[in-house]
């Protein structure tokens, strides 16, 4: 028998090829007839003689089928022999072949792994039979193994894929789970790799278990067709590696050896949607009940990667709305398909005050206040929840809503269909619009003053256009009539005539100068000044001139801060408004309630009045206790020679003119009154800090006759005659030029001869101040430049081409005299 066990081992069968027995027994004669009968039966057989030779054999198994005689193993019990068995081959079948049947009980057979007994002799047969139930038994077992452990690993994945943990989790602990199963025989390590949702041919790590650090980096992206996660990608189909060879791309130095599976992951379509590794020990040897749990495992896991990118986007989808939703600052209201409130977001309760818990379930024209196009709300419903049809749909309309508190809110509302579950609902935005409301009141408010003042800015233009022309005209008529009064005697009546005259061309300057201020073409000498002191002298000379039927009132404070003005415009201001008060108290009798105090206006109080910024403020306050003016007539009661007072009792120009004085000096007036209860007229003058105002003393003269020469330029025939005969009768020679080009070749030809120059400004070819330029390029001399428009910046630009002063006309003889002497002697 030797030589059998010999012949065996030189055959070197292959082990684990499923079918492989092993014959042990202590008798030769024995091992080698059922050596022989299984060889005849085409089982490979592999013999162990001895106790020594069968722990050899094994130790090398595993075998499919062990047949022992059991009686015949010296120095081993009789069940301690199968125990030893069961040790080492634990999925082995086992025959027992005895010498009678008496000899082992089948309970102690079946405790050891050994139901099937064989007694001697041996029939070929029996034998035959008992190999084939027993090999076919173990076949079942195993298949029916490997289908339990399958769906104990499915199992296992169902239940991570329903547990709440994030889904690269959930990834880690499949590896771990599948890899933890001893029947499958893999190494604790593995990596699932998913597809790119941005680049198709390419896999990134989703998951890894103890992966090698190394690879960690050069396995976070891997391109279809490189390494072996690459190759299952490319082909699709499940690839086996029993070592590491060139496909092991992503190795590095000092390796391990190992195998792989590589499963690919594919949806119920065949969409690739990635890979998963499993490492096997070096000496795994390939086994289809493991590919096949390996495959199930995959198929499961698609559907679970699947589900759980469908629930991603959902997820993510409604976490959008929600966030889009609640961040929204309109309104959004949903109905159903009975025309009720199914959601609202944060931006409806706000707007309405209601919770959503009081809205949902309630119909949406509950929330708006009766309106006509809230009122044909019901009736529209049936046919838009039939067709998803409606005349407001896609439109935009303005409705009133009600708030929970009763008030009313202008809203736009804005209606859309939508189809879900197979019915029309209609979705809602509704916008607040209050504050637009408010805006375009104001906006409307400030439109109307801007006109207003642009208006007022136009009338001007074109009044200070007639002054000027105007001014020319008066300076000949009050010129030729003084010339002529002077030579009449006192007592006749031509003088008195011509005294009249005078006085009517003085008011017509007065009126014309009124006219620049109001245009703004005039320019006023500002200084600092104490108003209250203007004012206690424009009301001493108020109260000589008014009823006693009319009480005036004062509420001065002493101490209010100066304002930078001209103090005759400031007494214009105050007896204009005083003469208006009066008037409108003239028949019924009354009080003038005058006060003055110091204020500070702070941005919203500023707000409704045009050109005025926030700050220090003296305020004058001027009251009546007449009618009243009517809004239609506050509209217009600052226009120029706008007035309800009969003709000839009134030019209209006297509340424009303040107007345009205050807008002159920065400040701002506006009047407080309805029909019956009066009026109060409010002017704000800027104050100007650190000042005290100025007593400005006259300018004293000894006399005003003079010697000099005087070159004498105005292109108006008739001012240029009135002005030669009024400067020679006080002892002056003049030369007159109705040309400012003649009058600079006069000077040029004789530049030594003139004491002085006196030169309109507005004339064709060259102005006055050009002319002054070229003049004092040659010599210097004093130079009076007269205009109409003397304003701050005929005056700044006259100063700065060195023009010793600016004369607004119609100048009166006594003040241009005056002048004159004062530029002589300096």
């Amino acid at each position: 028998m030797d030589s059998l066990s010999e012949s065996n081992q030189e055959k070197n069968l292959p082990v684990g090829d499923g079918t492989l027995l092993l014959v042990v027994t202590d008798d030769p004669g024995l091992l080698a007839t059922i050596a022989e009968l299984v060889s005849g039966l085409g089982y490979a057989a592999v013999t162990a003689l001895g106790r020594a030779e069968a722990e050899q054999r094994l130790a090398a198994g595993p075998y499919a089928l062990i047949i022992t005689a059991i009686v015949a193993i010296e120095g081993v019990g009789d069940m301690a022999f199968l125990a030893a068995i069961k040790a080492t081959n634990p999925e082995a079948g086992i025959i027992v072949v005895a010498d009678r049947p008496e000899r082992y009980s089948f309970v102690d057979l079946m405790s050891h792994g050994a139901p099937c007994c064989v007694c001697l002799p041996l029939r070929h047969d029996e034998l035959a039979a008992k190999i084939s139930r027993v090999l076919h038994e173990k076949q079942l077992h195993r298949a029916h193994r490997d289908e339990l452990q399958t769906q104990t690993v499915l199992n296992g994945l169902l239940m991570l894929s329903i547990e709440n943990c994030p889904f690269p989790e959930m990834l880690e602990r499949f590896l771990v789970l599948i890899t933890s199963f001893p029947r499958l025989g893999l190494k604790p390590q593995g990596a699932v790799l998913l597809v790119d949702e941005h680049d198709p041919q390419k896999l990134v790590m989703a998951a890894q278990h103890n992966l090698a650090p190394q690879l960690l980096q050069s396995c976070a992206e891997v391109p279809f067709g490189r390494c072996l996660c690459g190759r299952a990608a490319a082909s699709g189909e499940l690839l086996f590696v029993s070592h590491v060879d060139e496909r092991h791309e992503n190795r590095f130095a000092d390796m391990p050896e190992h195998g792989h599976y590589c499963v690919p992951i594919k949806a119920a379509g065949g969409q690739l949607l990635g890979v998963f590794t499993l490492y096997l020990p070096g000496n795994f040897v390939k086994r289809l009940a493991v590919e096949e749990t390996l495959r199930a495992v995959a198929a499961a896991l698609a559907g679970i990667i699947r589900h759980q990118r469908i629930t991603r986007t959902v997820a993510e989808s409604e976490a959008r709305y929600q966030a889009i939703s609640d961040a929204a600052m309109d309104g959004i209201v949903m109905m159903d398909a009975r025309g009720r409130i199914s959601f609202v977001n944060p931006a409806a309760e706000r707007l309405f005050g209601y919770p959503a818990s009081e809205l949902i379930g309630h119909a949406l024209h509950a929330l708006l206040a009766a309106s006509p196009p809230v009122l044909n709300y019901q009736p529209a419903l049936a046919p838009f929840f039939a067709t998803g049809l409606g005349k407001t749909m896609g439109r935009t309309i303005e409705v009133q809503g009600r708030h929970r508190d009763g008030h009313a809110l202008p809203v736009e509302l804005s209606i859309s269909s939508l189809r879900h579950n197979d019915t029309w609902q209609a979705v809602a935005i509704i916008r607040d619009i209050s504050e637009r409301k408010r805006h375009e009141a104001e906006k409307e408010k400030l439109n109307h003053e801007l006109l207003q003042a642009y208006k007022m800015e136009a009338i001007g233009t074109l009044a200070g256009g007639i002054a000027h022309d105007f001014n020319n005209l008066l300076t000949a008529i009050l010129g030729f009539s003084e010339l002529v009064k002077d030579d009449l005697p006192e007592e006749s009546q031509a003088h008195a005539d011509l005294e009249k005259v005078i006085g009517a061309g003085k008011r017509a300057r007065d009126l014309t100068r009124q006219i620049l201020a109001f245009s703004r073409q005039s320019e006023q000498e500002k200084m600092p000044v104490k108003m209250q002191l203007i004012l206690k002298e424009a009301l001493k000379l108020l109260r000589a001139s008014i009823p006693s039927t009319i009480a005036i009132g004062q509420d001065v404070e002493p101490d209010c801060p100066s304002v930078l003005a001209d103090p005759g415009q400031l007494h214009q201001i105050i007896m204009n408004l005083c003469t208006n008060a009066y008037q409108a108290m003239k028949a019924t009798g009354g009080t003038l309630t005058v006060g003055l105090r110091p204020v500070r206006l702070d941005q919203a109080t500023v707000e409704g009045m045009v050109g005025l910024n926030p700050g220090e403020f003296v305020q004058l306050t001027v009251a009546d206790s007449g009618t009243g003016v009517p809004p239609e007539v506050a509209a217009r009661i600052f226009e120029p020679f706008f007035t309800t007072k009969p003709q000839g009792e009134g030019t209209g120009m006297g509340l424009a003119i303040v107007h345009g004085i205050v807008a002159e000096l920065g400040g701002a007036v506006q009047v407080i009154s309805s029909p019956g209860q009066g009026a109060e007229f409010q002017v704000f003058f800027p104050v100007a800090p650190g000042f005290e105002s100025d007593q400005t003393q006259p300018d004293s003269d000894g006399g005003h006759h003079g010697h000099e020469q005087i070159l004498l330029v105005d292109d108006e025939g008739s001012v240029l005659e009135i002005s030669t005969r009024n400067l020679t009768r006080f002892g002056y020679t003049v030369t007159a030029r109705t040309s400012s080009t003649e009058a600079l070749a006069a000077f040029r030809a004789r530049p030594d001869k003139f004491d002085l120059v006196l030169t309109d400004q507005a004339m064709p070819n060259m102005t006055g101040m050009d002319m002054a330029r070229e003049i004092l390029k040659i010599r210097a001399v004093p130079i009076i430049l007269m205009t109409g428009f003397a304003d701050a910046a005929t005056s700044g630009l006259a100063k700065a081409a060195g023009i010793s002063e600016v004369l607004a006309k119609p100048v009166e003889l006594n003040d241009l005299t005056k002048a004159i002497r004062r530029h002589l002697r300096e």
